[in-house]
């Protein structure tokens, strides 16, 4: 079945759900899942070398599926968006940060992008210095030109007060006047009363005016505050999702490298068949490996990988740790002495396991392409976008929300191009294979404003 699955991708490889999610990313998660069933045909051991094979190749294959899965959840937890949108959504602003024009098609190649991005980056590289110190000097100018105006417009509020509280006072005079006025004469002076009235209803808008003013300038300045914290976020989410990989690249061969060393150091120290010849307690006799003891180590790393990918949000993932190296450790501590019984647990339950995972990470792909929607993203990147609550004028009221009838189809396929080069490590460019380094996936977002 796995196998039927890999060389389906590969013939559809030029479908966008394909490409999209990672064709490579789609292989090694199968190698993964291949390797640990390849295992299988060697766990019923009697020398160290099967025994070596299937450690080995189990280990090995569930860490590289794993690893895989992890990296899949991690950029999505990194780049992602959720499953709404909202106008003040920090996620909606990276897409929308975007600054090459190109993106806008969802025809451009990894390799155009990364092409546009080297000759911007070639032809502004000699005036950045001039730019950044013309913008420097409009920067300065600015922030002068504000200050002094936050200054002038605290003078003259402070100023109007003052006015303010002597208009009051007269008014409360006049009042008086009047009323001795109508005590004296008997009738109103209503035209006088008015006339009053008008000049100090003056006196209080233009007040109102310049203390909105004030505020406005004091929520300019705070909005501009929280674009540049989102734009500093933006930063750390590409440099995680740039070091993870770079992580990957460097940490998963040296496992592989180790994991063959221990295989062969254990071969030279305890090897002993004298020594590895076990009569369990049915009274049969088994090949006991010395590999066994470094198995549970394994089991225990698998489980720590695991743990991180529930932590960031699959929660699916508990079917594994349930059915997979837990299981082992289990066996291990109960059956240890029971080679025959061990084999039928381990291994059936490993295999749903791993199987349902394997099913979990690839329905979709199968789904949507023998439905011919394969190449439509908003059949597998399913996102709405919500308007405000009219009631509460909010979109975390609680209240049922309508959703929004504005096509997100431009949106998602910027999003996707986006995610797509900044989870991209390597690439292949004019026939040259290419390193996208960290500069290159921060300087394609229009980062600063």
């Amino acid at each position: 079945m796995i196998i039927s699955y890999v060389v389906f991708i590969i013939l559809n490889s030029k479908n966008g759900i394909i490409k999209d999610t990672g064709l490579f990313k789609n292989l090694l998660f199968s190698l993964g899942i291949i390797l640990f069933f390849i295992s299988i045909i060697f766990s019923t051991y009697t020398s160290y070398l099967e025994c070596s094979m299937y450690f080995s190749f189990k280990h090995i294959g569930i860490t590289l599926a794993l690893v895989i899965f992890y990296i899949y959840i991690s950029l999505g937890h990194e780049l992602g968006i959720f499953g709404y949108l909202t106008n003040n959504d920090k996620k909606l602003y990276i897409v929308n940060s975007l600054s090459i024009d190109s993106l806008e098609s969802i025809d451009s190649s990894i390799s155009d992008i990364y092409d546009i991005y080297l000759s911007l980056n070639n032809s502004t590289s000699s005036s950045i210095a001039s730019l950044h110190s013309k913008e420097n000097s409009e920067v300065n100018i600015s922030k002068m030109k504000t200050e002094s105006e936050l200054h002038s417009i605290k003078n003259v509020v402070l100023k109007n007060n003052t006015v303010n509280e002597n208009v009051l006072n007269k008014r409360s005079k006049s009042s008086d006047i009047l009323n001795n006025i109508e005590e004296r004469n008997g009738t109103s002076n209503t035209n006088v009363y008015d006339s009053f009235r008008n000049k100090n209803k003056e006196f209080i808008e233009k007040q109102r005016m310049l203390l909105n003013e004030v505020v406005n300038k004091t929520f300019n300045k705070s909005d501009k505050g929280k674009t540049n914290k989102n734009k500093n976020n933006i930063h750390k989410n590409i440099e995680k999702a740039h070091s993870l990989f770079l992580e990957t690249l460097i940490i998963y061969p040296l496992f592989i490298l180790l994991t063959i060393i221990l295989a062969v150091i254990y071969f030279h120290v305890d090897n002993s068949e004298e020594k590895n010849i076990i009569q369990s307690k049915n009274g049969q006799w088994f090949y006991k490996c010395s590999l066994e003891n470094l198995d549970i180590a394994y089991n225990a790393l698998e489980i720590m990988i695991l743990v991180m990918i529930l932590i960031k949000g699959k929660y699916v993932i508990m079917i594994a740790i349930a059915l997979g190296p837990l299981i082992n450790i289990i066996s291990f501590i109960i059956l240890s002495n029971q080679k025959y019984n061990k084999y039928i647990f381990d291994t059936t339950l490993n295999s749903i396991g791993y199987l349902i995972l394997f099913i979990l990470f690839s329905w979709d792909k199968v789904y949507y392409i023998f439905k011919k929607q394969g190449n439509d993203p908003r059949k597998y990147f399913i996102i709405k976008k919500y308007k405000k609550c009219v009631i509460h004028n909010s979109f975390t009221c609680g209240c049922q929300l309508e959703e929004s009838d504005e096509n997100l189809e431009p949106i998602i396929k910027k999003y996707i191009l986006f995610y797509k080069f900044c989870s991209t490590f390597l690439i292949i460019n004019h026939g040259k294979l290419k390193y996208v380094n960290m500069k290159s996936k921060l300087s394609i977002t229009k980062i600063d404003p």
